[in-house]
């Protein structure tokens, strides 16, 4: 089990090193999951939206604008992600980030970097 974020699916200006590392995970973990296929092992990349934890706090990322909907709590992630053990290689944790990420494929990459900028806001200084 590789952890990802939904940010592996958006570039985010002011978290470009973050988000690009998680596009890594997603990518590698989607890979490996193929090369393994045949073996028994089986590769789960857990791409979680914000989650209530203190990483906020450390990354210095505010998200006091984001409804309480829209976040999860690391149990609510842990336990989706355990349940998808097996069924496939990618979990984006949460209907409404799933929805919104399916929503984003229609939205031009060029325009994505911009509405993802508008949506984390790390803390200048």
């Amino acid at each position: 089990m590789n952890v990802a974020s939904i940010g592996a699916y958006l570039p985010t200006p002011g978290m470009a090193t973050y988000t690009a590392t998680k596009a890594f995970v997603l990518s590698f973990s989607e890979a490996l999951a193929v090369e393994l296929a045949d073996t028994g092992v089986r590769v789960l990349c857990v791409c979680p939206g914000v989650t209530r934890t203190e990483f906020q706090a450390r990354a210095k990322v505010d998200v006091s604008y984001v409804p309480a909907l829209l976040q999860q709590t690391a149990d609510e992630v842990a336990d989706e992600s355990v349940r998808a053990v097996g069924r496939s290689a990618v979990v984006v944790n949460g209907v409404i980030n799933r929805v919104t990420l399916g929503a984003l494929k229609f939205v031009p990459h060029r325009l994505l970097t911009r509405v993802a900028a508008g949506l984390i806001r790390p803390e200048k200084g």
